[in-house]
């Protein structure tokens, strides 16, 4: 699947909680309760990698990761700015949010390398979850959607700001579930990848504290790709298997 097409199918569902709930309570004016509901279940014809452990390919000696354990929620980088972030409130939404400081080792091809750009992507996600500014996604050559996908992106949280419409506290979550797979140059970490949205949103100039569960969260399950190339880590990501919300 071209990475374009990923790109889009990963960070559109960002937005997917969000449209849905505008559209939701425009035909009302009243808060909504948390009943639990399901979103519906994108599958994709992706089938998983070939199942090899970082340490037994001889191609990927270099990439052992011996005793360490990368298994888990991934920790978000430092900042670079000297910004105290602000979630949202009932007057404004949320506010100064510090752009993400690249890892020194990001770019060193070992397995470190590799998390490490994994840690700073996922930290430019939650940035953009905050702002909906895209300027650090399109200088990561790692991951250059195309200029009309960016456009079509900046033009939705363009549309929630104009409509009045925010939610308190925006978060992205990558959690790695398996231990890396390595194949020949590529390592392979299978994740999900949760863009959360919380409780509590302004929606059309009103303020909602208990939005359904339906609307609080999306959730991607499937494999991200990292391959050392020209000096530094390229990600490819994919959904394997679907993208699900709320439950």
């Amino acid at each position: 699947m071209p990475l374009s097409v990923t790109r889009r199918g990963a960070v559109a569902l960002l937005g997917l909680g969000s449209a849905s709930l505008l559209a939701a309570c425009s035909q009302s004016s009243t808060s909504t309760s948390g009943s639990s509901s399901s979103a519906s279940e994108t599958s994709s014809s992706q089938t998983s990698p070939a199942s090899t452990n970082a340490s037994t390919e001889a191609t990927g000696q270099k990439y052992d990761a011996g005793s360490k354990n990368y298994k888990g929620v991934v920790p978000l980088v430092d900042h670079y700015e000297n910004k105290t972030y602000e979630p949202g409130n009932e007057e404004h939404p949320p506010r100064n949010a510090p752009k993400p400081l690249k890892p020194e080792n990001m770019n060193e091809d070992s397995l470190e390398g590799a998390y490490a750009t994994l840690r700073y992507q996922a930290s430019v996600f939650d940035y953009i979850t905050k702002t909906g500014d895209l300027e650090p996604l399109k200088e990561m050559e790692a991951a250059k959607p195309d200029i009309e996908y960016m456009q079509s992106f900046e033009t939705f949280y363009q549309n929630m700001e104009s409509s009045k419409t925010w939610f308190f506290d925006r978060k992205f979550e990558m959690d790695i579930l398996a231990d890396p797979i390595v194949s020949s140059s590529k390592i392979t970490w299978r994740c999900t990848e949760t863009f959360l949205n919380g409780t509590k949103a302004i929606i059309r100039g009103e303020y909602h504290d208990d939005l359904p569960e339906k609307y609080q969260w999306t959730r991607l399950t499937g494999y991200v790709t990292t391959e050392y190339v020209n000096g530094r880590w390229a990600v490819t990501p994919y959904v394997s298997g679907g993208g699900t919300g709320g439950h």
